[in-house]
């Protein structure tokens, strides 16, 4: 074989063996790429809390800082904090919100004894795999918290509650309406007002109690509560202009007349 032989199958065998440190480097920084990636994707996912911490104050028994599961509620913290005073107002207040993390809880109060003293009692219906729950207070024979099936109606939750007190004005309460998640129910007393309060609650009156609204008719009313159903409870009084119907004018109109708890 020749010098010239010799020298090219040399050079071919360096070629070979680069051809293959490449490939081999190639693979192996894709691979830590990846892995990089991954890594980064990882750590990118924030991992929700599986609990949270609320601080509630006003009428309970030991107000201060608490933790809870995440996904309580506000009667889950009013519990916690051993129940309410007898001085509590409770009909103005949600009691089945769900909490968030950090989140600040005031218990007002008013001049009269309140119809819960203590811990709230939970009234367990459903035996649904995801059950709604509902606070009912006013004038019903246990106020409480009833946790129904998703399809109950408000009469589902006036019974578990023991039904009305001879004081209570059932005229005005829609026994008919499909229950949601987080709804609050006030019985109203014969010749009291609708919620404890002047104002309507957007987000558990009855169609009938919206039309009590400056320019809300019977339609808009309607429009009202099925955004209600399909959308959830309205967060803070300026969703109502989400409407179909309501803009800034009307808002403006009822504005002082109406609140989201």
């Amino acid at each position: 074989m020749t010098n010239k032989q010799l020298y090219k199958l040399s050079l071919g065998f360096v070629l070979i063996a680069l051809s293959f440190c490449f490939f081999y480097f190639q693979d192996n920084t894709m691979q830590d790429a990846d892995i990089t990636v991954e890594s980064e994707n990882q750590q990118g996912e924030t991992a929700e809390p599986s609990e949270i911490y609320v601080d509630i104050s006003g009428e309970v028994m030991t107000p201060g800082v608490f933790q809870l599961p995440a996904n309580s509620r506000v009667f889950e913290a009013i519990n916690k904090a051993d129940g309410l005073t007898e001085n509590a107002n409770i009909d103005v207040i949600n009691v089945v919100k769900i909490l968030s993390d950090g989140e600040k809880i005031f218990i007002p109060s008013h001049d009269k004894t309140g119809n819960i003293k203590g811990l709230i009692p939970v009234n367990i219906i459903s035996d649904d795999d995801a059950p709604i729950y509902v606070s009912i207070t006013g004038e019903i024979t246990v106020p409480s918290v009833v946790i129904l099936n998703p399809d109950d109606r408000v009469k589902d939750a006036v019974d578990a509650a023991g039904g009305p007190t001879q004081e209570a004005d059932m005229d005005r309460v829609n026994l008919a309406e499909k229950l949601v998640d987080e709804m609050n129910i006030f019985i109203p007393k014969k010749g009291g007002e609708s919620n404890g309060t002047e104002k309507v609650n957007l987000n558990t009156a009855s169609k009938l109690e919206l039309q009590q609204l400056s320019g809300i008719g019977e339609v808009l009313a309607e429009e009202i509560v099925n955004y209600r159903e399909k959308n959830g409870f309205f967060k803070k009084i300026e969703d109502i202009m989400k409407v179909p119907g309501i803009g800034q004018g009307k808002f403006e109109n009822i504005i002082d007349d109406i609140c989201i708890y």
